[in-house]
């Protein structure tokens, strides 16, 4: 089964570590809370009510130290108007330690194993090895007691809860992520000056990437576009899985799991890329290039398509225009022989945690969770959507523009990594065009989304062997694609993923199910 994010073999000794710590950790439990000093309170006319006060213990604003992983390629400013408003409407003297996302996961299980932890830190997903042992060896807070007191956060729907509990129990606080926010994105305007429709089957995406490839979409008389653009962990792989017919990561049949790189339909989305790949409908170079490199591609006019987060949408399409201001993006509705079906996302992009060796009491927990629940409040909200008014945004016909694109993104789109599972997109209620299409696709598709069985369940040996398993499949999928192995080789390796724990993972999920 495959997840994102996972660590790499060499790292897991480092987890050990978590074992010997906690004897250390529990002791620390009793120490003294940190607090900052005295400061100002909440700008004229901030509201940030809900949940009950859990300040009174510290002076405000209270000092709060967040690990924070950053997909751009130099941190935001540490002082800005931005950071002015946050830490005066939370009370908080925020101090934010951002990490280069490519790497954030090693360095947050370095962090665990060394015990210096700020007061918070962020993991990229719940169910890792490294998150999964420092959870069960008491790392850190549990959290599910004390929502009740803060009725932002605790307003979080079944189906993400379901997704983010560890042995049955709430630990963090999920990023916000909609659960149907995956899908097809692709340059309408392309489509359009092809003289073709938008795309309903995967042989039509097969029929566009060619027109895209050899039929000069951009007119500027050059061979040098591709069609479908992908990346290292191929985004859309799971997503065409589904469109043939496919499950989502496991087949539960007859009272059993089973892995879905087993079934018809995953082979068939093999061979699909692989005639991708073989006609050069998708870049050459997916295996080498990462996520945001492949959005790179995109903003440069390099291809007219990926399966994608819809948000690509308005995060990609205003630097397009910047060069082409007709350019316009859609998100596709693609069907198969079950219908539309879509991946689904776990409905969050990271988790809080709140470490016991730095929150040390239970007044100290609640006055971070006090923290989140204000983070959550409809115009802190409104604010890491569109920033401040006449600073970075205003108003024109009642619709808000960016004033300064550059400032925005150095200042404003770096903070929504502070986004917890609540979200509000516009002020007073108003949405760009391009936010009101995206919104509109969340709502219309959540019912297509096909959800993954196995996380109701925790695998031990996954939680022991997940990352070289998971590699196994991965790279031999890579190289099934690109030629490098046949029909033989991909069987060779479900063979070795089998043998090398893999049945012990189908055993301990389908034991779990009965």
């Amino acid at each position: 089964m495959r997840r994102k994010d996972r660590i790499q073999p060499g790292q897991l000794a480092n987890l050990l570590l978590c074992t010997f710590l906690l004897g250390g950790l529990l002791a620390a439990c009793s120490g003294k809370t940190e607090t900052g000093s005295s400061g100002n309170a909440n700008p004229a006319g901030s509201s940030t009510s809900g949940g009950k006060p859990q300040s009174g213990d510290f002076d405000e604003p209270y000092k709060l130290t967040i690990m924070l992983d950053n997909f751009t390629a130099e941190n935001p400013p540490a002082e800005s108007d931005a950071m002015t408003f946050l830490r005066e409407t939370t009370k908080t003297d925020i101090d934010i330690t951002w990490v280069p996302r490519t790497s954030y996961t090693e360095k947050l299980n370095a962090t665990i194993a060394s015990n210096t932890m700020p007061k918070v830190v962020v993991s990229l997903d719940i169910k890792t090895p490294a998150i999964i042992n420092a959870i069960r060896s008491g790392v850190f807070w549990e959290i599910g007691p004390y929502l009740e007191d803060y009725p932002r956060l605790a307003a979080m729907s079944p189906v993400l809860k379901n997704n983010v509990l560890v042995d049955g129990k709430l630990y963090a606080i999920p990023r916000h992520l909609d659960l149907a926010s995956n899908g097809f994105v692709y340059r309408s305007d392309w489509v359009k000056d092809l003289g073709m429709q938008p795309p309903a089957t995967l042989e039509d995406v097969y029929e566009l990437a060619k027109a895209m490839v050899h039929n000069d979409p951009d007119g500027n008389g050059k061979p040098d576009t591709y069609g479908l653009i992908e990346h290292n962990d191929p985004e859309g792989f799971d997503q065409v899985v589904l469109l043939l017919g496919g499950p989502y990561k496991w087949l539960v049949e007859n009272d059993a799991f089973v892995p879905y790189f087993e079934t018809p339909e995953y082979r068939e989305a093999l061979d699909f890329y692989k005639r991708l790949y073989d006609e050069k409908l998708v870049n050459q170079d997916f295996a080498a290039i990462n996520k945001e490199q492949r959005s790179e591609l995109i903003e440069n006019g390099k291809g007219g398509m990926m399966f994608a987060y819809a948000y690509q949408i308005t995060e990609r399409l205003p630097i397009i225009r910047k060069t082409v201001p007709d350019a316009d993006m859609e998100m596709g509705n693609l069907a198969g022989p079950k219908g539309e079906r879509l991946m689904p996302s776990l409905g969050y992009t990271g988790l809080y945690l709140i470490p016991k060796s730095s929150v040390k009491t239970e007044a100290e927990l609640k006055r971070v969770l006090q923290f989140f629940e204000d983070l959550a409040d409809p115009r802190v909200q409104t604010f890491m959507q569109w920033g401040l008014e006449d600073v970075h945004y205003k108003m024109e016909n009642g619709k808000p523009v960016k004033i300064d694109e550059a400032r925005y993104q150095t200042e404003i789109n770096i903070l929504r990594r502070l986004k917890p599972h609540t979200m509000s997109e516009a002020p007073d209620g108003v949405n760009s065009p391009d936010v009101d299409k995206v919104l509109t696709y969340f709502k219309e598709k959540e019912d297509k989304v096909v959800g993954d069985p196995s996380l109701a369940y925790i695998s031990d040996t996954y939680a022991e062997r997940g990352t070289e398993l998971t590699k196994i499949i991965e790279d031999a999928r890579i190289k099934y694609i690109m030629g490098m192995i046949d029909e033989n080789g991909w069987n060779d390796a479900v063979a070795e993923w089998h043998k090398k724990g893999g049945d012990k993972i189908v055993q301990e999920y389908s034991d779990q199910l009965k």
